[in-house]
């Protein structure tokens, strides 16, 4: 029987990631969301995205919240089991806040972001990894001469996957065309992933032990199956009917995940022509990570090829974030007429996404034991994932229709290379390309609201898959929308107001 390889420990975080590269989230503020390139902001949001500018405001004390809601929906289709497979994401509230207190050739910032995942994806009817091997088994009894067309099982996945992020920094402005920026941000990761499979049944025609076709239980099944070989001596037909029953059992996995790490950034903000044209430099390195798991409940362990079970309880596993580089442009073309642009590049060769498996021999004895040792991960980097690193190229516009109010526009392309053992129902990275549209409302002289909305259209991926009979092949689809509604408010404390982009 084909049993389930892939590690669950990176699904949630690629899946949830809404913008950016294939982990880290780059929507972190409404203004993103309403222009897709704020590389080169000199608002209050270049906390995250330009902080080596952020001398470029007004002296005084900033706060900005933001909050985004979030609709997603993936879809995976396999021609297998015959199947499309749906997974729906809301979410109500992403919260990003940002503070900057400026004075003089200073400034000093800080912010809470959510830097990677951020939702819960509910997949109410399982994933293909879950229910192929029970089409495994009936292509299987059938080629044995018991002929078995169907199954059905409840299955359901359920994950969630947060990488919360505390930033703190410091900029100083060098002269009126340089400013530069040292600070570091905090991540720490909460993952749950809870699901089931239960009441597998088959429909075997076997009339020796009394089945003619209709549908019953598989371990029930499978147990007459081993007596009746246990009977005749035959050692083979034992083993194979043990296997099978063990793999038919009820299962449930409950388990929490909880790791840290922290990220050095440094930015450079260069501005000429009288500040019209600005040019900010950031580069966040790579952090190296891991989580731990907190196994509450795991079936899965005593398995056929899981004898450790699916999530060992104490063992760690690898999740790092890449190094990210972002490099924007921001000129002021007219009085009332901005345009932008942003590059962002993400090192995701160079880290550890936590599909390397287990150091083979590691780990002893099972989970409660009293010589029980987790197996130890074995660590490298995503060489055999990745075929080469991501990249975004976005490009936004704002017009000033009044003195009170701004209209903006954006365009996003996003580039991931997968390599194809990345892409499966458990996970899966896609080219995207996204576009928005939102508004600036300059409520007091100083009281701002921005306003956006984006929709993000990704290009399907095929895969070919072989499974139980040899040269034949199957197709699995995978495909995505998302859809993000954005509002944030910027209140500044003391001093004139800010007219920045």
């Amino acid at each position: 029987m084909r049993r389930i390889k892939l590690l669950l420990f990176s699904v949630l975080v690629s899946q949830m990631a809404f913008a950016g590269g294939m982990v880290t989230n780059t929507n972190q503020s409404a203004a993103y969301i309403r222009m897709l390139a704020r590389d080169a902001s000199t608002d209050v949001d270049a906390v995250f995205y330009n902080p080596a500018a952020l001398t470029k405001l007004q002296d005084g004390f900033y706060v900005q919240l933001n909050n985004q809601t979030v609709i997603q929906s993936r879809t995976i289709e396999n021609t297998y089991v015959n199947k499309t497979y749906t997974g729906d994401v809301f979410v109500p509230a992403v919260p990003t806040f940002f503070a900057v207190y400026k004075t003089g050739d200073w400034a000093f910032s800080g912010g809470f972001t959510i830097i990677g995942g951020g939702g819960s994806a509910d997949f109410a009817t399982g994933l293909p990894e879950f229910e192929t091997p029970f089409k495994d088994i009936t292509q299987a009894l059938s080629a044995k001469g018991i002929k078995t067309t169907d199954y059905e099982a409840n299955i359901a996945f359920n994950g969630s996957s947060i990488y919360y992020g505390g930033q703190a920094g410091a900029t100083y402005k060098i002269n009126d065309m340089v400013s530069v920026y040292a600070g570091a941000r905090y991540v720490s990761i909460a993952n749950s992933y809870e699901g089931h499979i239960k009441d597998v049944r088959i429909n075997p025609e076997y009339a020796k032990l009394g089945y003619s076709g209709a549908m019953v239980s598989a371990p029930t099944f499978f147990r007459d199956l081993e007596a009746a070989a246990t009977s005749t001596g035959d050692l083979e037909g034992v083993g194979t009917a043990r296997y099978l029953g063990a793999a038919t059992q009820d299962r449930e996995v409950d388990v929490e995940q909880f790791g840290s790490g922290v990220t050095p950034i440094l930015g450079v903000n260069l501005a000429f022509m009288e500040d019209r044209l600005n040019i900010g430099l950031k580069y966040e390195f790579a952090t190296e990570m891991e989580v731990e798991n907190y196994t509450y409940k795991d079936d899965t362990k005593g398995m056929p090829g899981m004898e450790l079970g699916m999530f060992p309880d104490q063992a760690k596993v690898a999740a790092d974030m890449p190094a990210f580089m972002s490099v924007g442009i921001g000129y002021m073309a007219t009085e009332d007429f901005y345009i932008t642009a942003g590059l962002h590049y993400y090192w995701d060769k160079g880290v550890d996404y936590g599909r390397n498996g287990w150091v083979e021999g590691s780990g002893n004895g099972m989970p409660g034991d009293a010589d029980y040792a987790p197996p130890v991960y074995n660590r490298g980097n995503n060489e055999d994932w990745i075929e080469s690193n991501s990249y975004e190229l976005a490009l936004g516009l704002q017009y000033d229709i009044s003195e009170k109010i701004s209209l903006s526009g954006g365009y996003l392309h996003a580039s991931t290379s997968p390599a194809l053992d990345y892409q499966s129902g458990l996970s899966y990275s896609l080219l995207s390309n996204t576009f928005s549209f939102g508004a600036l409302g300059r409520i007091t002289e100083r009281f701002d609201i921005d306003l956006g909305i984006l929709y993000t259209s990704y290009a399907p991926d095929n895969k070919e898959i072989e499974y139980i009979a040899p040269g034949v092949m199957y197709t699995e689809t995978y495909d995505k929308s998302n859809v993000v509604f954005s509002i944030g408010g910027t209140y500044h404390f003391g001093g004139p107001s800010n007219e920045s982009n």
